[in-house]
């Protein structure tokens, strides 16, 4: 079944680029990989790829410019962004233009593989829904008018006392396997926009990292999930929530969120 998604690898750092390669091809995808922007948008043109994995920084033409050729020939592809820590703003504002998640670098084989997994169930969403995203969100989600939304990420938003709210998005929380552990951030800890500040364990022994929609010292933590983790996926917006913080920056950062969830990329 694997070998159905057939994904795309643009990276023009070797070592990255056939490590990566390696890591899904052992898992037994079909995997294709180009070293710079020219060729990957031959392929894209010319390929029907499921996946597509690119490096945000690249010779000639920017990851960003990439990810804007694909979601223009097909919005639903998940588009997974690599980037270094000195590009942590770009990936923040890749998120804004519809990419499906971003990877640090240096990163090992189960950030690659949890990301990808995702990615994967995304797809068998999307065929099951037949093409009509909006039937992947349940009934019975809230009004999300007032929350702001790192990409189909992660969500926020904002309490009359000036605390945010974090919580994961369904585009995450439902592309999970079943949630074995949930690893909270300190209370009194500092976190950074487009940081990790959740870490969910899964029952297929991979390890999902949740993107800070907003920087800020956290102040309190949904412990309640500890024992009813299943409230991440049915309720992610309301009960689901993963952590209270102080905001701190918000008017800078806040330029990075879309005010409503955008359906369609789900």
């Amino acid at each position: 079944m694997k070998q159905e998604y057939d994904i795309l690898i643009i990276e023009d750092d070797e070592v990255v680029n056939k490590s990566a390669k390696m890591i899904l091809a052992t898992e037994g995808f079909n995997v294709d990989s180009v070293y710079n922007s020219n060729d990957a948008k031959t392929r894209l043109e010319d390929c029907s790829y499921k996946i597509v994995i690119t490096d945000l920084m690249l010779p000639e033409r920017s990851g960003m410019e990439l990810l804007k050729i694909v979601k223009e020939k097909a919005p639903h592809i998940p588009v997974i962004m690599i980037s270094g820590y000195a590009t942590l703003n770009n990936a923040v504002e890749s998120f804004k233009q519809g990419t499906f998640d971003f990877i640090p670098k240096p990163f090992t084989y189960d950030e690659l593989l949890s990301v990808v997994y995702r990615a994967v169930r995304f797809l068998k969403a999307y065929g099951s829904a037949g093409g009509d995203m909006s039937r992947f969100i349940s009934a019975d989600v809230p009004d999300i008018s007032g929350y702001y939304f790192l990409g189909d990420h992660s969500w926020c938003s904002f309490n009359d006392d000036g605390s945010v709210v974090f919580g994961a998005g369904i585009a995450f929380s439902n592309t999970m396997a079943d949630i074995k552990h949930i690893e909270f951030p300190e209370i009194g800890s500092d976190i950074i926009q487009g940081n990790m500040f959740v870490q969910i364990y899964t029952e297929d022994s991979l390890v999902h990292r949740v993107w800070a929609p907003l920087s800020g010292k956290v102040l309190k933590c949904n412990m309640e999930l500890l024992s009813l983790k299943y409230l991440l996926k049915k309720d992610p917006f309301m009960k689901g929530w993963l952590a209270k913080i102080k905001p701190a920056g918000v008017e800078k950062e806040l330029v990075n969120l879309m005010p409503l969830i955008r359906q369609q990329d789900i």
